[in-house]
């Protein structure tokens, strides 16, 4: 007989506990897998869910700009210069030159402020590049970059002040340059890269060490 209470109430307890009973961390890793969108909406789940989204460790954002602007504004914002480890981010809808300047603004708050390591950026710009400001990628965090149809300035692909950087994949990119300067890379993939010369290139080469 005691053996049946016991399984009873240890059925019982097992049923009481849900998912909103793990701990932040664990939360935090479960919500890291969402998008931005995704992990918002999960604050109406409980009281607990409600601030997790905040410091989930990675960004992921796949969506048109207009509708996803001020939720990314609010989510920088509200984080301040907590690390994101991930940043994943693939954008529409950027005919106009201020959408590209806040989308400038964000990279350059990600990299220099969270500390991002891995950071994912997609632009699908008709006829067009996305731009990032110079000094937008100085960074002794950033570890993997990985960039499509970016406008690359010879200032910008100056690594050498971004020491833990291993792993470059450039796709449909435009390269103010001639070459790109690192001491750490370790592997570089360009496919259907631009240059200023107007040849365009596919390359990948395991063990760069550029300099």
């Amino acid at each position: 007989m005691g053996d049946i209470n016991k399984r009873k109430k240890l059925a019982q307890e097992s049923c009481n506990f849900g998912i909103s009973d793990l701990p932040d961390d664990m939360l935090e890793h479960i919500v890291s897998f969402l998008s931005l969108n995704e992990a918002v909406r999960t604050c109406v789940l409980s009281k607990n869910w409600s601030y997790i989204w905040k410091f989930v460790p990675t960004l992921r954002i796949s969506d048109t700009i207009d509708k996803c602007n001020n939720l990314i504004d609010n989510f920088l914002r509200g984080r301040g210069n907590t690390a994101i480890i991930v940043c994943d981010i693939e954008l529409t809808n950027l005919e106009k030159v201020e959408m590209h300047d806040m989308i400038d603004t964000w990279i350059f708050h990600i990299v220099n402020l969270c500390h991002v390591q891995e950071l994912r950026v997609i632009s699908c710009i008709e006829d067009d590049f996305l731009q990032f400001r110079d000094q937008a990628l100085i960074s002794k965090h950033l570890k993997r970059l990985e960039l499509d149809k970016v406008c690359l300035k010879a200032s910008t692909i100056d690594f050498s002040s971004c020491p833990a950087l291993e792993e470059i994949d450039l796709m449909f990119c435009w390269i103010e340059a001639n070459y790109i300067i690192s001491k750490s890379l370790k592997r570089l993939i360009a496919v259907e890269c631009e240059f200023d010369s107007g040849c365009t290139h596919s390359h990948f080469c395991p063990q760069p060490h550029l300099s």
